[in-house]
């Protein structure tokens, strides 16, 4: 799985000594061939941007850095200090050493081909049959914000703050009104008078589109979410999209939604886009079963295996015991219609969406109302003329 150039650059490095502790079959040869032979786009794009400071060997600091994230090495001190004493850091750099800033500069560099290096990366799983992507799974995780619960400002001190930034007549007793965060961000001297009003300017938008009182004041784009601790934490929902063969992740999407619902589109379509070829079938679980979900999974042609809430509740073993619950409803999607819990089937008569102001400022679909009537069926059961 080595070309060829790949080799005469492994004999060179056995010659001089730096590497006759390695084994051939050692993690950081797949590292280099990988770089070697799929991201000679990346490399080269990045020395082809303007002159600066001396620069070291993009290859070999690429090489560098996705070798110490594979290994869960992330301290720049550790690896600066590695590649002046171990052996297979040597190999990577070809016996340059790096400083600590080196290696914090050039991760920061490389950032911005994130999306590049992963699907490069799925690409050369499936040029090697790793894995033919026919099979993804889709699943969310909250994430906490790097805010803390304490550090808001409410939509009273916004005001107040845009009245007394806008106003300067208004003196020191009105500022000390505020809240502690509140405060803290009017004395903050890093901020012009122009970017505080702009901040709160924009903070107040967000108040009014997703119907907050109180917004984070360091990290104004995430969102006050239930994690699974049943803890109120301001978070992110990040959703991830994985390839259930070779437990590759091939998309992620950073979501300010506090549930499902609506995120498995926007996860497959950026699966899509990073993947060489198309998913046949994507898993997930109660949380994306919506109308939504469905629409675009038959729209793109790909075979959806999608829990519902009730499935769900029987594998945890909490079926609701009401006959009159929907866990008693057998439904029939192909022929659209749904067996009551007496054996009746019920025909789909209309359907209409349901008028969310929320959710028609954020963009988001509306829910789908059906309703499902049997006239006849209805006339004759025993527990309709029992109520």
């Amino acid at each position: 799985m080595r070309s060829g150039k790949f080799d005469e650059s492994l004999k060179k490095f056995i010659e001089r000594k730096y590497i006759e502790d390695i084994q051939e079959d050692y993690l950081v040869f797949f590292v280099m061939f990988f770089v070697e032979m799929y991201c000679h786009s990346i490399y080269e794009d990045f020395e082809s941007k303007g002159c600066g400071r001396p620069r070291l060997p993009v290859k070999n600091m690429l090489t560098l850095i996705l070798y110490c994230h594979i290994i869960k090495m992330f301290s720049p001190g550790k690896i600066a200090d590695f590649t002046r004493t171990d052996s297979v850091f040597k190999l990577i750099m070809e016996g340059i050493n790096v400083s600590r800033t080196s290696v914090s500069r050039y991760r920061c560099y490389f950032l911005d081909y994130y999306t590049e290096i992963l699907s490069k990366s799925l690409l050369f799983a499936y040029d090697y049959d790793l894995t033919d992507f026919f099979r993804v799974a889709i699943d969310g995780t909250k994430i906490k914000a790097c805010n803390s619960s304490f550090n808001y400002i409410t939509k009273k001190d916004l005001r107040r703050l845009l009245r007394i930034l806008k106003n300067k007549r208004y003196g020191k007793e009105e500022v000390l009104l505020l809240k502690k965060p509140a405060q803290q961000f009017y004395n903050n001297g890093n901020m012009t008078v122009e970017q505080k009003i702009a901040f709160l300017e924009e903070a107040k938008i967000q108040m009014r589109i997703y119907g907050k009182k109180k917004i984070p004041l360091y990290d104004p784009d995430a969102r006050w979410m239930l994690n699974k601790k049943n803890k109120i934490e301001i978070s992110y929902n990040i959703q991830t999209c994985v390839d259930t063969q070779a437990q590759l992740i091939m998309g992620v999407y950073n979501s300010q939604n506090a549930n499902d619902y609506f995120e498995l589109s926007s996860t497959v379509k950026i699966a899509i886009e990073n993947s060489p070829v198309k998913p046949n079938e994507v898993l997930a679980d109660a949380g994306y079963n919506s109308e939504t979900t469905f629409v675009f999974l038959n729209k793109e042609e790909i075979e959806g295996y999608i829990y519902n809430s009730t499935q769900s509740r029987i594998d945890k073993g909490k079926r609701r015991t009401n006959p009159f619950s929907m866990d008693n409803v057998t439904i029939h999607y192909e022929e659209n219609y749904i067996e009551c819990f007496m054996g009746y089937p019920m025909f789909n008569l209309y359907a209409y969406p349901v008028s969310d102001e929320k959710k028609e400022k954020t963009g988001l679909p509306l829910d789908t109302k059906r309703i499902y009537v049997n006239t006849e069926a209805c006339k004759d059961c025993h527990l309709e003329m029992s109520v």
